[in-house]
């Protein structure tokens, strides 16, 4: 309780400071430079028409993670906002900002993995976490908020019949709250598993899909919005998706490069390498990067993120400057799975 209220005293400490000051507009390396021009992007039908928020206010607001957690990591991860966010015996997972920054949604499951809620809490009230019920199931997970902050993406999973699947909604903001939860249409949903949508700032989705395993394996598609539906989806090609398990898709905001989860073998550096080998239960991140032309480079191990434990659920800060991802002990575990973040500078050890 100490621990929290002292997190609260530098919160507000920290709140006064940023109404007070101009925010600092120094350059930043890494994936921050990818989100710099956010405001001139189109997304979807929406973005043409939505009048985007004033720049200075945004500037403001896109290091409000500082609030909830004012010790900056380096290139070392560390767990974030504990007594916050991180609270001694919840797993959390999964966890995604809103466009403008005042926003952290994240979700937690349990030791059995077969649970999970989704929370929001406002930056500037982040001592008043609200549970986000979109659907009658017991696992809701895996938020994204679009570029226009108007529509949230998460995975459900459907039990019917004693057989599951999961499938890809989308909710719309109004009046504050989310609403209106509806399932995604084919090709983005399908008869199985459709998992963890992530979008760039023209409104191009990836996310993985079991499609062609039938609950083995997942490999990572991507849609190209059509007058503002998606009604396209193909599998990207090698070396991204093998004929092992490639998940948990993280797209740069200006598609420059792609981070996702992948159970491939630690010492496989190549496409060749993996050809007829399996691998492991445990997950690592992975990071490729766009040539254009629908190639990609061959997916980099990011040994400085990962550890014995599973590491998965990337995401990054509104302002580029930080990714957050999930680490987890095993699948079923007794050690609760923590959010971490690390500076984005990491990006460019894999270049």
């Amino acid at each position: 309780m100490k621990n929290v209220a002292t997190k609260l005293l530098v919160t507000m400490s920290i709140i006064f400071s940023i109404i007070s000051c101009k925010s600092d507009k120094k350059a930043n390396t890494g994936a921050a430079d990818l989100i710099s021009d956010n405001s001139t992007d189109s997304v979807v039908t929406e973005m043409a028409d939505d009048k985007m928020p004033d720049t200075d206010l945004t500037e403001k607001k896109l290091d409000s993670y500082r609030l909830i957690d004012s010790i900056m990591p380096g290139l070392t991860p560390k767990v974030f906002a504990e007594g916050i966010i991180s609270l001694k015996n919840r797993f959390e997972q999964y966890c995604s900002f809103s466009p403008d920054g005042m926003e952290f949604h994240f979700s937690y499951t349990d030791s059995a993995w077969m649970r999970s809620t989704m929370v929001q809490i406002n930056l500037l009230n982040p001592l008043q976490p609200e549970r986000i019920i979109l659907t009658e199931s017991d696992y809701q997970s895996g938020q994204f908020i679009d570029p226009t902050g108007k529509k949230l993406y998460f995975t459900s999973i459907l039990f019917s019949g004693g057989i599951w699947h999961s499938d890809i909604y989308v909710a719309t903001k109004s009046g504050g709250k989310w609403v209106n939860p509806l399932p995604l249409n084919e090709p983005v949903n399908s008869y199985i598993c459709e998992w963890h949508p992530t979008l760039t700032n023209k409104g191009t989705m990836y996310f993985s899909s079991e499609r062609n395993y039938d609950h083995e394996l997942a490999d990572i598609y991507k849609s190209v919005p059509e007058n503002g539906n998606y009604i396209k989806a193909g599998k990207l090609p090698a070396p991204i998706n093998t004929d092992i398990n490639e998940t948990d898709p993280l797209i740069a905001p200006d598609e420059s490069f792609l981070i996702f989860a992948s159970n491939r073998p630690k010492n496989a550096d190549s496409i060749e390498v993996l050809a007829g080998m399996y691998g492991s239960w445990d997950l690592d991140l992975y990071i490729s990067f766009n040539l254009g032309n629908a190639k990609w480079t061959t997916p980099k191990n990011m040994k400085k993120i990962n550890s014995d434990s599973w590491e998965f659920a990337p995401a990054l800060s509104p302002d580029g400057k930080y990714l957050f991802f999930t680490r987890r002990e095993n699948f079923r575990t007794l050690t609760p799975s923590k959010i971490y973040w690390v500076d984005s500078k990491v990006i460019d050890l894999y270049r």
